[in-house]
């Protein structure tokens, strides 16, 4: 069981970086994101083209970076263009909009073929019982747990912060008062794009296919809404904790066969405790 869950962390890491991501761009941009690994999956099978044409490693790697830098950084734009004083609901029902053009604009360039993704960080790979933690493990779970603290301490202690949290409350009041609010909300968008991307870049020779990859976006969700999509800490938490649970799932008999809805009770069983007070209240 603990060889399991030890597996589960490659997953784990995963879920927790573009969780925070997921939190971010919820905190400053009031956007429940649904397109967060669509155009990181995008930017990961345009790195595959180039490996092919006999780029080097990091080079493509750097292109994959920018390719899905620019595209998050491109809804960004939108988002704070053409619905900067729409609510949450408007801005995420805009985010899966984006999400099923980006998926089809992929499907329709890489024809979801078999691809080589290659495994980066092989010199960081350590052991832990009787189980291989590979380098993009590490590389995933440091950064997860580093770019948490990090953008914790810049959105609750630094000025910038401040203008941040009331870009997203008050746009218009923000913008009157001097902020340029569009190169702020697509700031952030590029951020977090370049977030998933890397963690897309990580995961990617365990998924192997379109599909694989975008449906990240569901437990990356399920461990945002663990730290209610407030706190990047609790995020993280949660998703590592469902990486480690989806991979001991394998030794609990025919359960092990319903993995993949393993998130969506996750999402289900926090939302419905966070209503508990509201509930109980009423029914008294």
């Amino acid at each position: 069981m603990l060889n399991l869950a030890v597996a589960g962390l490659a997953a784990g890491g995963s879920y927790a970086l573009i969780g925070v991501s997921l939190v971010l761009l919820y905190r400053v941009g009031a956007v429940v994101n649904f397109s967060q690994t669509f155009a990181a999956t995008f930017a990961v099978f345009a790195m595959t083209d180039l490996l092919d044409k006999d780029w080097n490693l990091w080079t493509a790697v750097a292109a994959a970076m920018a390719i899905g830098i620019a595209i998050a950084a491109a809804q960004g734009f939108i988002m704070a263009r053409l619905f900067r004083n729409s609510d949450v609901l408007i801005r995420s029902t805009v985010a899966m909009a984006m999400a099923i053009a980006l998926f089809g604009l992929t499907v329709r360039v890489f024809h979801d073929k078999q691809r080589f993704f290659p495994a980066l960080f092989s010199s960081l790979s350590r052991r832990i019982g009787d189980v291989l933690v590979s380098g993009q493990v590490v590389v995933a779970l440091f950064g997860a747990v580093v770019l948490s603290v990090i953008l914790w301490l810049i959105l609750s202690y630094t000025r910038l912060g401040t203008i941040l949290r009331a870009v997203a409350g008050r746009p218009v009041t923000a913008e009157l008062m001097g902020v340029r609010t569009t190169r702020l909300v697509v700031l952030v968008w590029a951020v977090a794009g370049a977030l998933t991307t890397a963690a897309i870049i990580l995961v990617a020779p365990t998924r192997g296919s379109i599909p694989n990859m975008v449906v990240l976006v569901i437990p990356a969700l399920a461990a945002a809404v663990v730290g209610a999509m407030r706190s990047f800490a609790l995020t993280v938490v949660g998703g590592l904790a469902l990486g480690m649970i989806e991979s001991m799932a394998l030794d609990w008999g025919f359960i092990g066969n319903y993995r993949p809805s393993l998130s969506f009770a996750v999402i289900a069983v926090v939302l419905l405790w966070s209503q508990r007070k509201e509930t109980w209240s009423e029914a008294r």
